[in-house]
């Protein structure tokens, strides 16, 4: 990574490209990365990883969305065989209906 001398004249700490900072109310302190991959989903997936995580909430156990989300995606992916034909034919419907969205806009 190549480095960055900071503006700030009390600082003579060098900041990285690429890193991220965040502001502590002191001073820029790098962020650590995520181990968790952030992936969007459509708010119909979203209502459908939502439903599921309700129907395994039990007395004492609610998943959270990431558990929930992951074992839908992996479930899918080794028992669903038409999986990439189901994945292009959700994909048209996605777009059809954004393109159906910005013309009547």
């Amino acid at each position: 990574m190549k480095d960055v001398k900071s503006t700030d004249s009390t600082s003579n700490e060098e900041l990285k490209v690429g890193q991220l900072y965040e502001w502590n109310g002191h001073e820029l302190v790098p962020i650590q990365k995520s181990e968790q991959v952030k992936v969007p989903v459509t708010m119909e997936a979203m209502e459908a990883v939502r439903k599921t995580r309700a129907r395994a909430t039990g007395d004492d156990f609610r998943p959270c969305l990431m558990v929930t989300a992951s074992q839908m995606l992996l479930a899918a992916a080794t028992q669903i065989d038409d999986l990439p034909d189901q994945v292009a034919d959700y994909g048209i419907k996605v777009y059809s209906e954004l393109a159906r969205k910005k013309r009547r806009s």
